[in-house]
């Protein structure tokens, strides 16, 4: 008896950890181009960041927006001007749900290119 429950309780275990590894999150299956648009979406980031060679990606998700907007939701940390690490979160807009190129005409990336654009000029 107790050599049945242990196999069950091995077997429910087991199924919970593979259903768990799903990646649900990423748009397509198996070619990357997740990480490639968090690639981007990164390089987009560390524009706007003192120490640019500082950003860690914590997490990253895809977010299925209901008007036909492609984008991803990024939380990283880097570090500030006296070296201390800061928490962010950033959205990225894409062109399509499979493209890396960043939307010029999503309203995110515009208010990140603006924030940007202050910091270089020091009004922010």
């Amino acid at each position: 008896m107790k050599s049945y429950f242990y196999r069950c309780l091995t077997i429910i275990l087991f199924s919970i950890a593979a259903v768990g590894c799903n990646k649900s999150d990423n748009p397509t299956t198996g070619n990357g181009t997740l990480d490639q648009q968090i690639a981007a979406c990164s390089a987009d980031i560390k524009e706007g960041l003192n120490d640019p060679n500082s950003l860690e990606i914590l997490s990253s998700k895809f977010l299925d927006e209901k008007e036909g907007s492609y984008r991803i939701s990024v939380s990283y940390t880097s570090k500030n001007t006296q070296g201390g690490r800061e928490r962010g979160s950033a959205t990225c807009g894409f062109v399509s749900k499979n493209a890396t190129q960043l939307d010029p005409n999503d309203f995110q990336n515009g208010i990140r290119k603006t924030e940007n654009d202050m910091s270089r000029l020091h009004l922010r």
